[in-house]
């Protein structure tokens, strides 16, 4: 298992170092991935179509914007994946209750 899936498991059990840890990680990752993903225009995977869809219209003009205001662009859209990934990963509040209901 990678240290990527141990720390996603962490988060799953409400580890908010491994939230912490998890968010930085999956950041410069998505950064990475969003500008490769923008500079190509490729939509080869489900991922790929996202960062487009997240991206909007800015996307296809992205290559002409000054490199402040791309980046800013990239970033953003980085950090709005990277939270909607870690959203889906954090347990909801009455999951945890039904699992303390079950364990009694």
């Amino acid at each position: 298992m990678d240290e990527l899936q141990r720390l996603a498991d962490r988060v799953r059990q409400d580890d908010s170092r491994a939230a912490t840890a998890l968010r930085k990680e999956l950041q410069t990752q998505m950064i990475r991935m969003v500008r490769r993903v923008v500079r190509t225009g490729k939509a080869d995977s489900p991922l790929s179509r996202r960062i487009l869809a997240e991206a909007g219209p800015l996307s296809l003009d992205m290559l002409g914007l000054p490199a402040e205001e791309r980046e800013r662009h990239i970033a953003r859209v980085a950090r709005h994946l990277c939270e909607s990934v870690m959203n889906k990963l954090r347990p909801s509040p009455g999951g945890q209750h039904l699992r303390e209901t079950v364990r009694l």
